[in-house]
């Protein structure tokens, strides 16, 4: 995970440079990334059953986006909720299934 994040810190700096822009402009990816490998790394700490969490992981990062889209004014019906519902299920599940791998393979 960290050579894949190193990767892409690397090739978007590159692009950076090459379109003469400020070197970490487009770094979105990378902490993207940094913040799911994060996340993993906590949960998977937890001593606590898989679906439980599944779930904790999915109200915090939904709380997360819908506090954002609150003060960004970005909710326009129930089709945003949706989206958000659908986009932090899969969030969730990367999550998830990430610190599970990494608490079977004992890095505690």
């Amino acid at each position: 995970m960290i050579v894949v994040v190193t990767i892409v810190a690397a090739g978007e700096a590159l692009f950076d440079l090459i379109n003469h822009r400020f070197l970490f402009r487009n770094m979105r990816t990378t902490y993207t990334f940094l913040l799911l490998f994060a996340g993993m790394s906590l949960v998977s700490k937890l001593r606590l059953p898989n679906w439980l969490l599944f779930i904790l992981v999915y109200l915090i990062f939904f709380s997360i986006f819908s506090i954002e889209m609150f003060f960004d004014h970005s909710y326009v019906d129930y089709t945003s909720f949706m989206v958000i519902g659908g986009i932090t299920l899969l969030i969730a599940t990367i999550v998830t299934i990430g610190a599970v791998k990494i608490k079977s393979r004992g890095h505690r």
